[in-house]
């Protein structure tokens, strides 16, 4: 767990660069919901649960990734009202990625 904090910390310091220093915009895509019901295994089921994806997105912000980018674009605002879409669990149909963009 604290490396991949330190791991996090990083990524927030490289994107922080990129974007003050050599002027790119950036943009972060909060993880989508997770169905975690269609997740095909038990181990998916226990490590990739929607609640331990909510965990680790609160993490995020919590290490400054959310601060580092011009744009955050919320992944479950576009997701949560089609969790039942998520065929296997994390992804879902091309169109509700479009409505993310």
């Amino acid at each position: 767990q604290e490396s991949h904090k330190a791991a996090v910390k990083k990524l927030a310091q490289e994107l922080q660069i990129l974007r003050k220093k050599e002027g790119i915009a950036t943009v972060w895509v909060r993880p989508t919901t997770i169905n975690t019901k269609a997740l095909n295994n038990e181990e998916k089921r226990s490590l990739m649960s929607e609640d331990n994806i909510e965990q680790m997105r609160a993490l995020y912000t919590e290490l400054g990734i959310d601060d580092a980018v011009d744009t955050v674009i919320d992944g479950p605002n576009f997701t949560a009202d089609k969790v039942d879409e998520s065929y296997d669990g994390v992804h879902y149909p091309p169109y509700v990625y479009d409505v993310g963009a």
